[in-house]
């Protein structure tokens, strides 16, 4: 999950947080967390965050 990650592989099932974000120094910055099922036995990825991806533009 990271460069620092064990190589021990993942429990099963587990859940996760997937989180990109992108700031601006002294500006602004934004981030998304999406919250992920990982199921091995299964052979089960689900996506468990259902908010909307469309850009909303709010106070203009």
């Amino acid at each position: 999950m990271s460069r620092a990650a064990s190589d021990d592989p993942l429990p099963s099932p587990t859940v996760f947080s997937v989180e990109p974000g992108i700031y601006l120094d002294g500006e602004m910055g934004v981030r998304i967390e999406d919250l992920v099922l990982f199921d091995a036995t299964k052979a089960l990825v689900e996506m468990l965050t259902a908010f909307p991806r469309q850009a909303l533009v709010v106070g203009v």
